[in-house]
């Protein structure tokens, strides 16, 4: 099929709307928030706080997901830091590290209006 993808910025409000808790600081320039599903599993995420660095190289407000903030920490595979920019690369993640809760997360999105711009990733299901 041709699907003609729309794409959905993670936001604070998206997050909000999602049902994630509030922002926590935990380093001064990020912190966390969490999305808690009905298993008990968390999918904890960082949000990096606008910023200039050391070298003063301009770091955008933005979110991902790394191993080592995960609730519990993935420590069978090696460090990684995933970018999540879209609504669907958050999906994609959720359906690679915790499956069992992919059909939550569906159900979030299409209750919060959201499913449109998972369209390609559901019709796969």
């Amino acid at each position: 099929m041709n699907y003609k993808r729309y794409k959905l910025n993670i936001t604070s409000g998206v997050l909000d709307t999602l049902g994630f808790t509030d922002y926590w600081d935990e380093h001064g320039t990020w912190g966390g928030r969490t999305l808690h599903f009905s298993n008990e599993t968390s999918f904890r995420i960082i949000e990096q706080e606008e910023m200039y660095d050391e070298l003063g190289q301009y770091i955008a407000n933005h979110f991902y997901f790394t191993n080592w903030f995960a609730i519990p920490a993935i420590n069978d595979i090696g460090h990684f830091h995933i970018d999540l920019f879209f609504l669907h690369e958050m999906y994609d993640l959720i359906k690679k590290i915790y499956p069992d809760c992919l059909n939550e997360f569906t159900k979030i999105c299409k209750e919060s209006g959201m499913s449109i711009y998972l369209t390609e990733q559901i019709e796969k299901l």
